[in-house]
């Protein structure tokens, strides 16, 4: 019928041409032309392979590069190629389908970054050759910018005999020595940038390290250290960082002075080839530009082998440790480490105590004591509990003496319940249904015992919304297994419920109920009780460990991630029980224990208790591990008398 209108609107508009076809036909139209619309690729362009010759001369390296390149837009692409830096010369772009074909392109510099324009689909492949400068005044570093292809392939070639060669990042690695050149041929993975250095090869730079370099070389070589000293548990560790600036220099190997007593645990640089230790000899050693012999007593000396010589900078990391000989220690002597043939060293020391130790200096020796807000951010970063902070420009002479105390520790709580929300519920037939909701924290505590009234039977026990299987110990307390907080920063608090029926007195006209509370092995902050009582009796004294509010002072809230009682089911059991005035449990079918005994050994189901009848509320803050009890007077209400 809406379609019939439309038809209607139209015949009666004035059209001067038009074109009727069947709207099967119209339809089939409209979907060949959706179906034809072309889409576009995700990019307009691809580079597959990227290859790279390269040779060291005199003033700069002289490069050629070969890249296979993709197009897969009909409009003008630009191909990001090389930054600006670079001077490029004799570029060639040719077709892999048609070699004869000339292909219209040019050369742009946007951004820093020289563009490559190409018009037209297909696969090509471009050629060029340029020049770039060194990267540092020593002309054996260069750093290369290029496009990011699948795969690459470098070759380069230095005009020296005995170096080595390297490239970073690199798959596969070949280095050939030949008569007068050396060559490095290598794989890449995807990259933005390839870094190559060359260096003497350290079989023949080892020799001529160990001895003191010239000042007419201008040769410098300096260390900032970084030493954390940990004490606690008989155990000493030492954890060094160390920071080499290379000056006119450079370094295939380097050593370092440490405490004999110390044991090596690990050690991590870049470039790391070997380590080991050797036992000291007179060395020769570098102070502020004078050299001075000095007899390395009670040090061994770490090396460390790299594979190949570094420049610039260079950073590694030691970690040693030994035993104090007991948990408490006087007069230990700290060592400080310190780097050999070196021109300066600077030592940033910290001593931080790992366990509850009290550390007092007794003396020290060249080093100056500083705030800890004085030393680098790097160091305090690492460390966790500082107590002393030193620095000093003469490692090589500085030491501290401590005394560490080891005190007694004193017990603290591991657990505690920070509410409790304890409910009642007390039937004319002699049956009192107690209901406990806790709100626990815990962070070794295995169980949590609770000493529940005689005669108890135990329905339910849930820890964090699992039901749990509880156990008895040999003073028959119960047992019920707990979780640890969750949190770094703060612990979060958990749920436990514990459901459980206790037989009572039948209450008749007039009496005393006599109600005992299950307490625990931790202390609880707050605790709040409410009781239900039957409504056809009249209460007139309360007595017991408890006081007896109108409203609790603080608020017990039903844990969130515990469901409430189906509020449908709460109606229909209060409309019933304003006749009978007393709930049988029986009727409800959560339990899961028999009449005459409950099973062992299996988790139990969570039960929903519903709460019925007269409330009274009672609370106590800082509840100790103890039993406690309320007392009820009650009597016949005369609305319920008889004549």
């Amino acid at each position: 019928q809406t379609q019939k209108k439309k038809m209607s609107l139209v015949k009666k508009e004035k059209v001067e041409d038009e074109v009727r076809i069947p709207l099967s036909k119209y339809m089939g139209i409209i979907n060949s032309i959706e179906n034809s619309t072309i889409s576009h690729p995700p990019q307009n362009h691809s580079l597959t392979f990227l290859e790279i010759s390269g040779e060291a001369k005199k003033s700069c390296v002289s490069l050629s590069f070969k890249i296979e390149a993709t197009i897969l837009s009909n409009d003008y692409v630009l191909i990001p190629l090389f930054p600006s830096t670079m001077a490029i010369y004799d570029l060639n772009v040719k077709s892999n389908s048609n070699k004869e074909e000339k292909i219209e392109s040019c050369l742009a510099v946007q951004n820093s970054v020289q563009h490559l324009g190409i018009q037209g689909t297909g696969k090509y492949t471009i050629t060029c050759h340029a020049q770039a400068a060194y990267s540092n005044f020593r002309k054996n570093d260069i750093v290369l910018a290029i496009p990011m292809t699948c795969c690459g392939k470098l070759n380069f070639v230095v005009p020296q005999t005995r170096l080595q060669i390297t490239s970073i990042p690199s798959l596969s690695r070949e280095l050939k020595a030949e008569t007068n050149q050396t060559t490095l041929t290598a794989t890449f993975p995807p990259t933005k940038q390839i870094h190559i250095q060359w260096t003497e090869d350290a079989t023949n730079q080892s020799k001529s390290e160990n001895k003191i370099p010239s000042r007419l070389e201008e040769q410098i070589v300096t260390s900032v250290q970084e030493t954390i000293f940990s004490v606690g548990e008989g155990v000493l560790n030492v954890r060094s960082s160390f920071q080499f600036d290379l000056v006119h220099a450079s370094r295939s190997s380097i050593s370092v002075a440490v405490d004999e007593k110390l044991s090596l645990v690990q050690i991590d640089g870049d470039e790391i080839k070997r380590y080991w230790f050797s036992e000291p000899e007179l060395e020769l050693h570098q102070s502020q530009g004078d050299l001075a012999e000095k007899p390395h007593k009670g040090k061994k000396i770490l090396h460390i082998e790299l594979n190949f010589a570094v420049v610039d900078k260079y950073k590694f990391d030691v970690t040693l440790e030994t035993s104090t000989g007991g948990t408490s220690a006087k007069n230990l002597e700290l060592q400080i480490p310190y780097c050999l043939n070196i021109v300066r060293e600077k030592a940033q020391i910290l001593v931080e105590a790992r366990t509850n130790v009290e550390v007092d200096e007794v003396t020290s020796y060249c080093i100056s004591p500083i705030d800890i807000s004085e030393l680098s951010q790097s160091i305090r970063d690492k460390s966790t509990n500082p107590i002393i902070a030193y620095q000093t420009l003469f490692p090589v002479s500085s030491s501290v003496t401590i005394n560490v105390i080891k005190h007694q520790e004193a017990e603290v709580l591991i657990t505690t319940i920070e509410k409790a929300h304890y409910e009642l519920i007390v039937s004319s037939e002699g049956k009192c249904l107690h209901n406990l909701r806790l709100s626990v924290r815990n962070s070794q505590k295995q169980y949590l015992r609770a000493k529940l009234p005689d005669g108890c039977e135990i329905w339910s026990t849930v820890v964090a919304e699992k039901p749990t299987k509880p156990a008895t110990d040999s003073e028959g307390r119960v047992m019920i297994p707990l979780v640890k907080s969750n949190g770094k920063t703060a612990q979060k608090p958990f749920s436990v419920d514990i459901i459980f029926v206790v037989p009572s007195r039948n209450m008749n006209k007039k009496g005393i109920l006599d109600i005992s509370l299950g307490y625990f092995d931790v202390p609880i902050n707050f605790l709040g009780v409410s009781v239900y009582l039957p409504q056809h009796l009249k209460y007139s004294k309360f007595e017991g460990d408890l006081e007896k509010v109108t409203a609790f002072s603080n608020s017990i809230n039903i844990p969130k991630d515990i469901q409430p009682v189906n509020a449908a089911l709460q109606q229909r059991v209060r409309r019933d029980s304003r006749q009978m005035n007393t709930y049988d449990y029986k009727e409800e079918k959560i339990m899961t224990k028999k009449r005459a005994g409950g099973h062992v050994g299996v988790v139990p189901v969570r039960v929903d208790v519903i709460t019925v009848g007269t409330r009274f509320c009672f609370e106590k803050i800082l509840m100790q591990s103890k039993p406690h009890n309320i007392r009820i007077h009650y009597s016949q209400s005369s609305s319920f008398l008889c004549f």
